[in-house]
């Protein structure tokens, strides 16, 4: 795995710039939170939410000096927040990872960074035998979204009430910044993947298909709902960040590697 926040094709900066920009979409959209805090200046962007769980906080930007790093740090522990911070190819100073690492912060993972052209990727393309594609449209319909996502995340008990609250927040339905697709066969929830556009880009998350329906390109379709519905809100690109098990199904969808990303998380030890 190369270096975290590395580039893997420098002729891709305009790629590498929207896969970084996917993570300040996504706290921004969680911004409006009651009680949350955004940071945008010249050294750092970052949401502080105040959910209970990481993923909803964090620093997507940083331009830092290494002097300054310590007093960003302990300014952000001071919040109480559970956060990450991501190290991206832009990010700044050097070393920020090591830097991260040795002050306590946890690596939670390197993914590759990817993205795909709405403009050619073929996206037209029939379901699945058995398979019918719905588009949230109301907060009640989250329960089939959760019931893939608990699965297939682990989601700890304690934590679900907290994904649906948030989610909830964002609001579901057509006009919303968040849109969510379940797959179903029959009535039963197999597959799920969200989208956020954010003018012209496009950030895809959470795509997650149960163990037993592996294999017969569910997941797959999947995300070509969310590509689509993005295409058709006139995004031209979708960016994600790759587990190493969907890395080979994103490569089929038209995805390509442009950089490796790095979570770091933080968690207080106060209850």
């Amino acid at each position: 795995m190369p270096e975290p926040g590395s580039i893997l094709n420098a002729v891709s900066i305009d790629d590498v710039a929207a896969i970084e920009r996917i993570s300040i979409n996504c706290y921004r959209s969680f911004s409006g939170f009651p009680n949350a805090e955004t940071i945008d200046n010249d050294e750092i962007f970052a949401v502080l939410s105040y959910m209970p769980i990481p993923f909803f906080s964090g620093v997507a930007r940083t331009n830092l000096d290494a002097g300054d790093v310590d007093a960003t740090l302990d300014f952000l522990r001071s919040k109480n927040c559970p956060f990450r911070w991501w190290v991206t190819p832009s990010s700044r100073p050097e070393g920020l990872a090591e830097m991260l690492r040795a002050r306590g912060l946890r690596l939670a993972y390197d993914a590759p960074g990817m993205i795909a052209d709405l403009t050619t990727v073929p996206l037209d393309v029939p379901l699945p035998a058995g398979i019918t594609m719905r588009q949230l449209t109301h907060v009640e319909e989250l329960a089939d979204w959760m019931s893939v996502f608990t699965v297939v995340f682990s989601s700890p008990p304690h934590e679900r009430g907290v994904w649906r609250e948030a989610y909830a927040r964002c609001g579901v339905g057509e006009g919303q910044p968040w849109q969510h697709f379940v797959a179903f066969e029959g009535d039963r929830p197999m597959a799920t993947t969200s989208v956020l556009v954010e003018g012209d880009l496009a950030g895809i998350y959470f795509v997650a298909t149960m163990p037993e329906a592996r294999g017969r390109g569910i997941g797959s379709a999947a995300t070509r709902a969310a590509m689509r519905y993005a295409r058709d809100a006139g995004a031209t690109r979708a960016a994600l960040q790759s587990s190493d098990s969907g890395f080979g199904v994103y490569r089929s969808l038209g995805f390509e590697q442009r950089c490796v990303v790095s979570a770091f998380e933080w968690r207080s030890a106060k209850p």
